[in-house]
């Protein structure tokens, strides 16, 4: 039931701020702190070639960051995604079929990007952890990961069975 509001709430958020991803959302609220987005970022020619097949055979396209940071990267391969998704299928809601997943070693900064990629409704989790010897694992610690609400929607519990 908390988990279905959450979702709710954050379509909402993500409705809203959805229409200009590159705004630095956690840095609106911290204001000392400096963000920094790649405006240019390009995910290889791997996207243009192979997002139509990826998008029929598996329904989405998944993401990852093994250093993370606040998720300025992410965030930019998200737009970057998200534009290319919308040149393929106009209707299609980039949201639906975008699988997120970052790590960091620094709880401060993972949980900036938890909650920035929280924000614009995706998808996804953020693990707190070393990526170089702590690396993510079916029998991990769950106390260490941070969900996103999008993640407990239908349609990715559907696709984690």
């Amino acid at each position: 039931e908390v988990a279905e509001e959450w979702t709710r709430v954050n379509i909402d958020l993500a409705s809203y701020k959805s229409k200009n991803l590159r705004i630095a959302l956690v840095g609106e609220c911290l204001k000392d702190f400096n963000f920094a987005y790649a405006d240019h970022i390009e995910i290889c020619g791997y996207l243009d070639n192979n997002l139509q097949d990826k998008l029929e055979k598996q329904g989405y396209i998944s993401l990852a960051d093994e250093c993370c940071g606040a998720g300025a990267t992410l965030i930019a391969a998200i737009n970057t995604i998200k534009r290319k998704m919308e040149k393929v299928t106009p209707s299609m809601n980039f949201q639906r079929h975008l699988l997120v997943v970052g790590q960091d070693i620094d709880e401060t900064v993972a949980l900036m990007c938890y909650i920035q990629i929280s924000l614009l409704g995706v998808a996804g989790y953020i693990k707190v952890g070393n990526s170089i010897t702590d690396q993510m694992t079916t029998d991990d610690n769950k106390n260490k990961y941070w969900y996103t609400p999008m993640y407990f929607s239908d349609i990715w519990t559907i696709r984690r069975f």
